[in-house]
């Protein structure tokens, strides 16, 4: 009533404003048995949306109504209408309501008038008031005609307007429905056109995938190293052979028969090298000449020889300190000259040769002897054998000196010499070493490098002068060896050490290299004096500053004194030590070749799986094992400066490697992996040799601790060492590394590994880049379903009346999707759009992050590997290692992992299944950062041991395995290539199939998200069984795969028993109404009707409930309480007009409990998916 009141109070307003008259206020009398007077009211101009029966309710608050009449009016939009009120004091109501009020809005004065009843006679009144009705009733009828015909015309067009809307709106419908059809046509079109470029696309990555497999193939081929050519090929010589090279000349091997040439007499032209020996250098600073001995010394023949001999004994050498006849001249080669001062005045100390019985040709006793024709070759060994170095005794003289003098005629000879007359060893030694180089050009010699070509000491780049200022033991250990004879010194002053007054006043020079040749220990009053005997090169032959002797006339300046070990430290910052090999008398050998295929490899890991390794033998804790490798020298340029160019520092590891089973030659011998307590890699170098030291010498001085304070990076490795094989005996492996893959480097790297011992050794066993029970598997990560969820969702709200009520929900509309070749939507470099869309669709990061971990052992790359046990094998292994090889071609490659693990329920041993493989399920798995490994994973796999007889044990027999790849959210989604190696287990032959999904073979893809929890108003039981119902229709008869991933949150790891099945509803859904019934029919039942079919269930095989805390593949991670739940299975739908329903369902046992899951469904026709939001 009060909106009523308000909306005849605004029009009111309306209407004053435009002047219009309202209404009308009369009485009359009316005669009755109660002789009361009545009243009428008349309303003119009420709009139409009024009723009488709103007018009536309104004016029944003053009183009794009789009736209210519509009068005729003119106007069709307004009505007129007379209220009768029953009695007068109704009437004065409705005045004294109406007096200052407003009346249904209008502000009236109602006036009623009181008249006395008069009595008249009734057949006169009556027959007036019938012509009076008869008057009023035919103005009433014609008013009633007029009326009539003015709403018959109204009605006319108002048919005819709604006929033309009715014909405009067919026009429309059938506009619409050639456009539905059309549209229709071109939906076919595109969807063929899609269809046609997803094959077109799918062919292509499939030849593409081939292409690169092939490619890979190959590469791996030309990697691989036949087993006939490695038997038929001795690798010793082939590498031994192509070290000759270098230099852009030929140093062959030593071959005694060919190379130890005799004397020969003087011939008019005597031996001329063919090759011409540098010395630009001598040559341009002192105008230098090349002069024969003949010319150089007097034309006696006597006094011309190699080294001049006492008493003209042909076995004994002149003097005993012919290592203080040495001066050095003017080629910068001061670590020559100081290793062949330490190497001479060795063989007089230990009476052993080193360095005389190097040239050729030789007397009966091994010593050189002078050739008069000028032709010399040394023996000395270079590059992991003894090698000729032929030259002729074309030695450069100083011009100025060519003039003879009184004393002598003897003219001076520009480079190393002795200071006796006529006598050339030190000069041939010099030039014949130096010819391996640069000549006299050469700079930058290495005195350990000197040695061991010369004697083969065993050079110790880990010597450090450092350690003896540090710690007196390492000065006992020092002083101790020199004073045996073990060992071999060389100190350096380096470039700009001293200052020019220094020089002078101390007597050394800088840049320069001394051959340390003693060591003592002086006690005084309350202090120990180190003392440190040095000899150098002819600068250290003028007088020093520190003479103990009364004049300087009484000091023999043979370059040869004392020093104590705090002017060492103060001066000398460079050193080289080398071993006498008599400690560690047994040795062998092993000459090698590092592929260049193999070391560019940039991931690190990888390379360290291609890198040469070796197995050796311990055979007891106190063995000593040094081992030293050596690279050898392979530049090709003759010149300094374009060697320079060439060289490039190249860091190298030697690791060594321990086995599980060590008195067993391992099945595994390649060590791929840094596996922390089984791998300890020893010592960086970018030196030429390189020593692992297994055992230590001295430790009765001080024993070496890895706990002890102030080490240094070289001490704790040796400590470390120590540590790792003190009290290991058995097979090890040797890796050998390159820290980093060259970039200038070319050609294949040859190297020598040389062992020491004190101990007999089993012999060094090379270990193959490829097991004899190896296999290769190229393959690609394989594509991952397309995973657009909820892709098209529709959604609509659906009313209907059952018997009990009328009921309103919303359907949730979900449609398949193309499966396309290529990227997928959500692929990026980050891994953040996966994140976010998997975020969106299951909501929770902890739930994401799970999922992604899942999706790789449910959706991802799967390979089987099927093992069956050889006929006839001695033993049967119970291990197998398998290897991942990441491709790095393509963006760097893919930082992953591996997961290996038998099948439970494999029914295709016997004949392999195309895409399915053996069947059954391999266990889900969750995985952490530790797993995943940069350019190659690699795990160890042990065989499912069995009970027998009441005891664990592995049995032999037909084994199938799964191996599953996975990565990080980064990579999710890429095609990259890769290569799988599988070795073992021993005594087993392997194969293997690629196993495909069905979102491989389908091409379409429906995926959606929900959850199974405890609705409102449910009655709940623990252990109850919670459902999810959906409806199915597919355009045409299909297969149909379905896949559920799930994830239960809960403190309670009581499994959920998931299960679902598939049904063929009996009834025909002809519209969105009825499914929405049917959908709510069977949620309220709990259950599809009795009479629709079912079709298939999930597959118990496949399917599979594990708890979090059981799927960590580290034991260190801590998982949250839940599970995960898988389950798949397939069947047919044949019928394209039926409808097919799906129900899942699992037990609950707590009232918050939720399970998370995510359902695929694949096949090759359109399928959409109906749900109840």
């Amino acid at each position: 009533m009060n909106a009523l009141k308000n909306a005849w109070e605004n029009l009111v307003l309306a209407r004053k404003r435009q002047g219009i008259k309202l209404s009308k206020l009369f009485h009359f009398k009316m005669s009755n048995s109660d002789h009361q007077l009545g009243c009428q009211i008349l309303l003119e101009d009420v709009p139409d949306f009024f009723t009488i029966k709103d007018l009536k309710e309104y004016f029944s608050q003053f009183g009794k109504v009789n009736e209210i009449v519509e009068s005729p009016t003119i106007n069709n939009n307004l009505q007129s209408y007379i209220i009768n009120f029953s009695n007068k004091e109704t009437g004065q109501k409705a005045l004294n309501a109406g007096d200052e009020q407003y009346l249904l809005g209008y502000k009236i004065k109602l006036k009623l008038i009181e008249t006395e009843l008069k009595i008249i006679q009734i057949t006169p009144l009556i027959q007036t008031l019938k012509t009076k009705a008869n008057q009023k009733n035919a103005e009433l009828v014609r008013i009633q005609i007029e009326f009539e015909e003015n709403k018959r015309k109204q009605k006319e067009d108002q048919d005819k307007l709604k006929n033309h809307e009715q014909n405009e709106e067919r026009l429309k419908r059938e506009v619409q429905q050639v456009r539905e059809q059309m549209k229709q046509i071109e939906d076919k079109l595109q969807k063929y056109e899609e269809e046609k470029l997803r094959i077109s696309q799918i062919e292509k990555e499939k030849l593409q995938i081939e292409e690169d497999e092939q490619k890979k193939k190959q590469i791996r081929d030309k990697q691989k190293i036949h087993k006939k050519q490695i038997e038929q090929v001795f690798p010793k010589d082939s590498i031994l052979y192509d070290s000759s090279f270098f230099n852009g000349q030929q140093f062959p091997r030593w071959k005694d028969d060919k190379h130890s040439i005799n004397p020969s007499p003087l011939q008019n032209i005597p031996f001329s090298s063919p090759i011409e020996y540098p010395c630009n250098n001598i040559r341009q600073q002192l105008f230098s000449k090349l002069l024969r001995p003949k010319q150089i010394f007097s034309d006696k023949k006597d006094e011309i020889v190699m080294y001049q001999k006492s008493d003209r004994c042909e076995s004994q050498l002149l003097q005993k300190d012919r290592w203080n006849c040495i001066q050095q001249g003017y080629v910068k080669d001061c670590p020559l000259i100081s290793a062949i001062i330490a190497m001479t005045f060795m063989e007089d100390k230990i009476n052993q040769p080193l360095v005389y019985d190097k040239i050729y040709p030789r007397n009966p006793n091994n010593i050189g002897i002078y050739n008069a024709n000028g032709q010399y070759h040394l023996r000395l060994f270079f590059n992991g054998d003894y090698r000729m170095i032929e030259i002729d005794d074309l030695l450069p003289c100083i011009p100025e000196s060519i003039s003879f003098t009184q004393q002598s005629q003897q003219i001076q000879i520009a480079s190393g010499r002795s200071t006796l007359t006529g006598e050339l060893w030190a000069s041939i030694l010099e030039k014949g070493y130096l010819r391996l180089f640069s000549g006299y050009d050469s700079i930058s010699q290495n005195f350990s490098q000197i040695v061991f070509a010369f004697c083969q000491w065993i050079p110790d780049p880990s010597f450090k002068l450092s350690n003896i200022y540090q710690h007196d033991y390492e000065y006992q250990k020092l002083m101790k060896r020199i004073q045996s004879g073990d060992v071999l010194v060389e100190v350096v002053i380096s470039k700009d050490q001293l200052t020019q007054s220094q020089e002078k006043k101390l007597g050394l020079h800088t840049n320069h290299s001394y051959a340390l040749l003693d060591a003592i220990q002086m006690f005084g009053v309350g202090s120990t004096v180190h003392g440190i005997k040095k000899v150098g090169p002819p600068q250290l032959q003028e007088v020093t500053g520190f003479i103990p002797v009364e004049s300087e006339e009484q000091c023999e300046k043979d370059g040869t004194f004392y020093i104590e070990l705090s002017e060492i430290q103060k001066y000398f910052n460079n050193e080289n030590l080398c071993w006498n090999p008599q400690l560690l008398p047994f040795r062998q050998e092993v000459h090698f070749a590092y592929k260049e295929l193999y070391y560019k490899i940039e991931d690190k890991t990888v390379r360290n799986r291609f890198c040469p390794q070796f197995l050796m033998f311990k055979s007891s804790k106190e063995q000593k094992i040094w081992l030293l490798l050596n690279k050898h020298y392979q530049g090709k340029s003759y010149s300094i400066f374009d060697a320079k160019k060439e060289d490039e520092k190249l860091y190298f590891i030697v690791s060594i490697c321990t086995h599980d089973n060590p008195q067993e030659i391992p099945y595994f011998q390649r060590v791929s992996h840094r596996l922390g307590n089984k791998v300890f890699s020893y010592y960086h170098s970018q030196q030429c040799f390189n020593l692992v030291k297994i055992g230590l010498f001295d430790e009765e001085i001080h024993q070496t601790s890895i706990d002890e304070q102030e080490l240094d990076t070289v001490q704790f490795d040796f400590a470390m060492l120590h540590y790792f094989m003190k009290d290991y005996v058995g097979w090890f492996t040797v890796r050998i590394e390159i820290d980093q893959a060259p970039k200038i480097q070319k050609n294949d790297l040859r190297f020598s590994l040389f062992a020491y011992s004190d101990c007999e050794m089993q012999p060094i066993i090379r270990i193959k880049q490829h097991h004899q029970d190896e296999i290769n598997i190229d393959t690609h990560w394989q594509p991952l379903p397309m995973m657009e969820f909820y892709s098209g969702l529709r959604k609509t709200e659906i009313s209907f009346k059952t018997q009990e009520n009328e009921q309103s929900h919303f359907l949730l509309i979900n449609n398949s999707v193309n499966i396309k070749a290529g990227d997928r939507s959500w692929q990026d470099d980050k891994g953040d759009n996966i994140i976010s869309m998997l975020f969106r669709a299951l909501g929770g990061l902890d739930v994401v992050m799970k999922f992604i971990k899942i999706i790789h052992f449910i959706l991802g790359t799967q390979i089987d590997l099927i093992l069956t046990p050889r006929e006839g094998e001695i033993k049967y292994g119970q291990q197998m290692q398998i290897s991942a090889i990441w491709d790095s071609e393509i963006n760097g490659g893919i930082d992953g992992g591996i997961h290996i693990n038998e099948i439970e329920h494999a029914h295709g041993l016997e004949n392999l299944l195309p895409n399915i493989g053996v069947g059954g399920i391999s266990k889900v798995q969750l995985y952490n950062e530790n797993c995943i490994n940069k350019g190659m994973a690699q795990r160890k796999y042990i065989l499912q041991s069995e009970k027998v007889e009441g005891r664990e044990q592995v049995v032999v027999k037909k084994r199938a395995l799964r191996i599953i790849p996975f990565c990080q959210p980064t990579f999710l989604g890429r095609r990259d290539a890769f290569t799988l190696e599988s070795i073992g287990p021993e005594g087993y032959d392997v194969k293997y199939i690629q196993r495909k999904g069905p979102w491989q073979y389908s091409t379409r893809e429906l995926a959606w998200t929900d959850k199974i929890f405890v609705k409102s108003g449910q009655m709940f039981e623990i252990g109850q069984r919670m459902k999810q119902f959906y409806i199915i229709k597919a355009d045409k008869a299909t297969n149909l795969h379905l896949q559920f991933i799930m994830l239960q949150f809960s403190k309670l790891n009581l499994l959920p028993q998931v299960e679902f099945n598939v049904v063929k509803l009996k009834a025909e859904l002809i519209n969105e109404e009825m499914i929405s019934v049917r959908l709510t029919s069977a949620c309220e039942r709990g259950e599809w009707n009795s009479q629709d079919q079912v079709l298939f269930i999930h597959d118990k095989e496949t399917s599979q409930e594990v708890p979090f805390a059981n799927q960590s593949l580290s034991v260190d991670e801590q998982y949250n309480n839940g599970l995960v739940i898988t389950s798949s299975g397939c069947g047919r739908i044949d019928d394209c007009c039926a409808y097919y329903g799906l129900c899942v369902s699992a037990r609950l046992y707590e009232i918050d409990q939720e399970l998370v899951m995510t359902g695929f469904a694949w096949s090759d026709s359109e399928l959409h998916l109906y749900e109840l939001e």
